[in-house]
C-alpha cells in the first residue's frame, strides 16, 4: 500500500519497540550483561540523529529490577522527536505530529543496524504501536454513541440494568481491548480504546498495534524491515477502516 498523510491526522504517538534476551542469572533475575558499556556505543551512533542526551529518573533502579524499562532518551533536540530510548533489554524509537512512514521505517532500519553492531540480536518481541487521540467530553456525550456513529463499534450493556433508575446509562469512561491473531505478519494485533488526557485535555484514546513473540519473532533485520512494513500496511488499513 502507498503510505498516505492524512490531514488533521489524530495520531499522538508512532512507537517502534525491539525486545531482545536477557541471560538469567538467578531464579527471578535476567540481566544484560555488557548493558552500561553497550548505552554509551548505541548513543556513539546514534549522536549525530539524536545529539541531546537525557538520563531518565528509572536510570536510578538496579539493573537486576529493571529488565525492560527504559533508561536513557537520545533526542533529536531540546524537547523535541523524534527519539530513541534505551533500557535493559528494550529499544524503542518515538515519533509525534510530524511523524511519516518513509522516515520513521528509515530511522527503524538505523536503529537495527546498531542494534547488530553492539551484538543485540536475539530478538524476544518486536512492536509497531500508533497512539491516537480525539477531543472527547464524557460529561457531555455518550461514549457508546459516538464509537457507534465513527467506528462502527456498537457496545451494549443490558437495558434492565438501568430501568430502576439506580444506574446512570451515561458512561463516565471506558476501557475496551480485542486482540486477533494475524497472519500477514505473524503476530497479534491489538485494538484498544479508553478515556485519557491528550495535550492537556480529557480525550478518546485509540491505539492500533501489532506485536511479535516467540515463534513470530523475525530472525535478522531484513526480516524485521519486511515484518514491520507489512505490519504498517495492515495498521493503516485498520485505522482507514474507521
Amino acid at each position: 500500500m502507498k503510505a498516505q498523510n492524512l490531514r488533521n491526522k489524530p495520531l499522538i504517538e508512532a512507537i517502534f519497540e525491539v525486545r531482545w534476551r536477557l541471560k538469567q542469572e538467578a531464579p527471578g533475575i535476567r540481566m544484560d550483561s555488557n548493558y552500561k558499556l553497550n548505552v554509551g556505543r548505541i548513543y556513539e551512533e546514534l549522536k549525530h540523529d539524536y545529539p541531546k542526551y537525557e538520563q531518565l529518573p528509572t536510570a536510578g533502579v538496579p539493573d537486576d529490577v529493571a529488565p525492560y524499562i527504559v533508561q536513557h532518551r537520545f533526542r533529536k533536540g531540546e524537547n523535541s522527536w523524534p527519539l530513541v530510548q534505551v533500557g535493559p533489554g528494550i529499544l524503542t524509537l518515538n515519533d509525534t505530529e510530524n511523524y511519516s512512514w518513509n522516515d520513521f521505517k528509515r530511522r527503524i532500519e538505523k536503529v537495527l543496524t546498531v542494534l547488530d553492531k553492539v551484538n543485540y540480536t536475539e530478538y524476544e518481541s518486536i512492536s509497531l504501536i500508533y497512539i491516537n487521540a480525539v477531543d472527547f467530553n464524557f460529561a457531555k456525550e455518550n461514549v457508546f454513541n459516538f464509537l457507534k456513529a465513527h467506528f462502527g463499534i456498537e457496545l451494549r450493556l443490558p437495558g434492565q440494568l438501568f430501568e430502576d433508575g439506580k444506574v446512570t446509562a451515561q458512561p463516565t469512561g471506558l476501557e475496551f481491548r480485542v486482540d486477533y491473531p494475524t497472519k500477514e505478519p505473524s503476530g497479534i494485533i491489538t485494538l484498544r480504546i479508553e478515556r485519557g488526557i491528550a495535550y492537556n485535555k480529557e480525550s478518546l484514546i485509540w491505539m492500533l498495534s501489532i506485536n511479535a513473540k516467540g515463534n513470530d519473532v523475525p530472525h535478522n533485520k531484513e526480516e524485521i524491515l519486511n515484518w514491520v512494513e507489512k505490519a504498517h500496511d495492515l495498521i493503516e488499513n485498520c485505522f482507514l477502516c474507521f
